[in-house]
């Protein structure tokens, strides 16, 4: 038994950790108020809360260090624990049952449809790769893009400052075909922690907001737990 202990201390090695800078998403969520923003968490779920949660990411550090890669779960010494599609389904405030999964088609969504989804021209698109509308009023644009930043910024961060094209895919997924991300959330959380332990890469490139979310649940609780983790999260 000392020697099982051992060796799994020894292989302990934790993977660095940085959250993406949200302070603006904050902003802009926080003008989105009655009306919108119960429209907004109708179409996309409580994105608004998932952006405010503040990530220590040295918590997020020691917990992939429990990581087990031929397990798919974090082993602990008496227990071990696993993300599961029901628990960020409860997190992201997006039931399965409603919506069929995102799944990836082979390819990305054109320059046309993005363009559709910003209100710019195909060309512009084309020429910038981002948006810089600000239509004002436009609360139904604002709520999109607004989405797609969170997609791209919290869900599925890859290049800071960089609007990915799975990213894209998967919002207009959300968007236009009711799709849910949870899977391809919980997928990517997976592969990149299988993918940066086993190569003993650095900095992880997944939802940290919903992993470290998913890790506080599980070792705090309240005699006033609710239905909506992510404000019970906030209260604590």
């Amino acid at each position: 038994m000392k020697g099982d202990i051992s060796h799994h201390i020894w292989k302990l090695r934790p993977i660095l950790t940085r959250t993406p800078d949200v302070q603006s998403l904050r902003q802009w969520g926080s003008q989105l108020k009655g009306h919108w923003r119960r429209t907004f968490e109708r179409k996309y779920g409580n994105l608004i809360g998932l952006v405010s949660v503040e990530v220590q990411c040295t918590a997020i550090s020691a917990l992939t260090q429990y990581y087990d890669p031929p397990l798919r779960c974090f082993t602990f010494r008496d227990f071990q624990l696993a993300p599961t599609l029901e628990e960020y389904e409860r997190l992201l405030g997006i039931p399965l049952g409603k919506s069929l999964p995102y799944l990836f088609r082979g390819h990305y969504s054109s320059w046309t449809s993005v363009a559709n989804l910003l209100k710019a021209s195909e060309l512009e698109v084309s020429k910038q790769k981002k948006n810089r509308n600000r239509g004002d009023g436009d609360w139904l644009t604002f709520i999109d893009v607004y989405g797609l930043l969170v997609y791209n910024v919290v869900l599925f961060p890859y290049i800071e400052d960089y609007v990915d094209l799975a990213a894209i895919d998967a919002f207009l997924g959300k968007r236009d075909r009711g799709e849910s991300p949870i899977v391809a959330v919980l997928a990517n959380t997976y592969y990149t922690l299988n993918y940066y332990r086993e190569k003993n890469g650095r900095g992880l490139r997944c939802c940290t907001s919903l992993l470290y979310l998913w890790i506080t649940t599980h070792l705090f609780h309240s005699k006033g737990r609710t239905e909506y983790p992510i404000e019970d999260h906030n209260w604590s």
